[in-house]
């Protein structure tokens, strides 16, 4: 049985789309990380750096279907919220970011036209994949700039 209406069909179509590449160059991003030692029976605290991403590049192409894969732990959310424009404050970066061929220097500029869904997004299994773009495109989004 066909679980899409003509309309939902249609909507991908409706799209007002602007063929948009994006590509990233010698990303590293790092954290640091407050410990505690305890030496001589004393409680110390100190500050580690924990490379997450060490230049990293890629290109996602429009047009195309986009897989991060690899390890748990191994930078793949970390990775995707960057190029969201979603990055924690607390987090240091290293790289270039481009759109189009055009540096970007401003995430807020553009983080309105990437989006992924997380791996914790609650979706249903039992629906296709078509419908769940449909629902995550109809669904009401929050500015990421506000």
């Amino acid at each position: 049985p066909n679980e899409t209406s003509s309309e939902e069909n249609y909507f991908f179509f409706k799209l007002p789309c602007k063929p948009t590449d994006l590509t990233w160059d010698d990303i590293t991003i790092q954290a640091t990380i407050k410990k505690i030692n305890i030496e001589g029976g004393k409680k110390k605290k100190i500050q580690e750096k924990k490379i997450i991403l060490n230049n990293v590049s890629g290109t996602v192409k429009h047009g195309t279907f986009t897989a991060i894969m690899g390890p748990s732990g191994s930078g793949k959310t970390v990775l995707l919220n960057f190029l969201s424009g979603r990055m924690e404050s607390r987090l240091k970066l290293q790289g270039k970011l481009f759109l189009n061929s055009k540096p970007i220097y401003d995430m807020a500029e553009y983080a309105s036209l990437v989006a992924f869904v997380p791996q914790d997004d609650i979706l249903f299994s039992t629906i296709s994949p078509q419908r769940i773009f449909y629902f995550s495109c109809q669904a009401p989004t929050k500015s990421l700039s506000s």
